[in-house]
């Protein structure tokens, strides 16, 4: 099981409290039963695909054994209860991986154990490492990615851009209304497929990932308890 946690926060000092989590890598210092990958992410700023930071809003992806241990951190791990309180809003994607290929850090987190369903809502995560002298002509091209999702706004439940390292380690995360959605922006998209040629021709990246994900559950917390 694979969760995807996204915390909002409001205020000066709330999201200075997450700023500081997030340089120490909280959630990776808490070893959590059955957890066996994770990350601690910002996000972009403007609608999220952005060379600007949004200090409001930061995610948390972990890889579990089993969807009981990970239900079972979020109901009692008190260092997440803590990001909550201080967050305004917060929800937890929990997914099925159905496709992956790449490796994040080495490692390759995600093994498909589900069928894609085109009919059914889809989670994507695309993430790489961009070779430095690379970084320039990389985010060019990030605005009119942008735009190019934009198009497809309606057919997207959630759209974010996400990052371990600022502008060399980046990633996207979008939930789909369905699997057949998501392939209309994948292969009909001329400007995806540019960027996407681009990529192969240009060799952008020094270590990538794709993956897709059937959607299980979405939890969304309003209790504010530490």
């Amino acid at each position: 099981m694979v969760t995807f946690t996204f915390f909002n926060f409001k205020g000066f000092s709330n999201c200075w409290w997450a700023f500081t989590q997030m340089g120490r890598r909280s959630f990776q210092a808490k070893a959590a039963e059955g957890l066996q990958f994770a990350k601690m992410l910002g996000t972009g700023g403007g609608k999220g695909f952005s060379i600007y930071p949004n200090f409001g809003q930061y995610g948390w992806l972990g890889v579990w054994d089993s969807e009981a241990q990970a239900r079972s951190f979020f109901d009692k791990n008190a260092l997440f209860h803590r990001f909550k309180g201080f967050s305004d809003t917060c929800f937890t994607i929990y997914a099925q991986p159905v496709m992956a290929h790449g490796k994040w850090d080495g490692q390759e987190p995600f093994i498909a154990q589900g069928t894609f369903d085109p009919q059914k809502p889809i989670a994507v995560l695309t993430r790489a490492t961009i070779k430095k002298r690379h970084l320039l002509n990389f985010w060019r091209y990030v605005p009119r990615v942008s735009r190019s999702i934009e198009a497809f706004a309606d057919k997207t439940l959630f759209s974010v851009g996400v990052g371990e390292l600022p502008l060399i380690q980046q990633a996207t995360f979008s939930i789909w209304h369905s699997g057949q959605a998501m392939m209309d922006y994948a292969y009909k998209s001329p400007f995806h497929a540019e960027v996407v040629k681009k990529t192969r021709e240009l060799g952008w990246y020094d270590e990538e990932l794709f993956a897709r994900f059937t959607v299980v559950d979405r939890v969304d917390y309003t209790d504010k308890t530490y």
